[in-house]
């Protein structure tokens, strides 16, 4: 049976040339991967047992075990996502997990990297999330978080993802007692607001130019809904209510 993937998410991937859900694409992994490699955060040519946390459709995780050979567990809430993962990136590893329930999943210390790309935003229980995580990272272990960043003064974000659920952008304060709390250093945070903001107007403008050959294949009710959520977060970035950025943190 074919894994059922809503259209909104399809057209997303489509648009990008793979399955990724996150700002940026193959381009913010680059960046990810370069900074860790060029800081000395991980050490070089070792193979690292990784979790991706909130995989989506499994792209990001099989991207970086091809380009950095690591060896690479993804796990997700959404089961339809993970039996595509599981379908088409057969050396990856997939669980239907959620982010709060990793310790569970996995009861034992063993990754050396976590990472989240744009998935912490999606996150309520953000404290939660970070012991549970804490509790199956080994000691240095890095943690990576990619994500908006709530820039305004209220807590409570205004706009809603794709999916139509609530976001929760990331309070920089927040986090950092968040991790103290939940055995977490944080070593650096690099603000790529600006990248965000050129990469959303390079979809957009992909999408607009795609229009016609793309309402071939999906509705326009979901070319509508990708082109209002994604032109609604440029406004937002655009407006500095939303920024983008990365936190390197450790297991201490």
């Amino acid at each position: 049976m074919m894994s059922k993937i809503d259209d909104p998410r399809k057209l997303l991937a489509k648009i990008r040339q793979g399955d990724f859900a996150h700002a940026g694409d193959r381009e913010a992994i680059d960046i990810v991967m370069k900074k860790m490699m060029d800081a000395k955060f991980i050490p070089s040519q070792k193979k690292l047992y990784v979790l991706d946390v909130g995989c989506g459709l499994g792209g990001t995780a099989d991207y970086i075990r091809e380009h950095h050979s690591h060896d690479i567990t993804g796990i997700d809430k959404d089961a339809n996502a993970i039996k595509h993962a599981t379908d088409n990136y057969p050396k990856c590893k997939f669980f239907s997990c959620s982010a709060a329930d990793s310790n569970k999943q996995f009861p034992s210390t063993q990754f050396e990297l976590i990472y989240l790309f744009n998935v912490f935003y999606a996150i309520s229980e953000k404290e939660e999330v970070l012991k549970s995580l804490a509790e199956i990272a080994k000691p240095e272990t890095m943690l990576v978080i990619f994500d908006y960043v709530n820039m305004g003064r209220d807590e409570k974000y205004h706009l809603k993802d794709l999916a139509g659920k609530e976001m929760y952008p990331v309070l920089a304060k927040p986090l950092l007692d968040f991790m103290a709390r939940t055995g977490w250093l944080l070593l650096e945070f690099v603000d790529l607001s600006e990248n965000f903001i050129s990469w959303y107007k390079d979809f957009l403008d992909k999408l607009i130019h795609q229009r016609e050959e793309l309402l071939k294949e999906f509705s326009d009710t979901a070319y509508q809904k990708v082109h209002d959520t994604f032109s609604a977060l440029l406004r937002d970035l655009e407006s500095k209510q939303l920024g983008g950025g990365v936190w390197y943190a450790k297991r201490k």
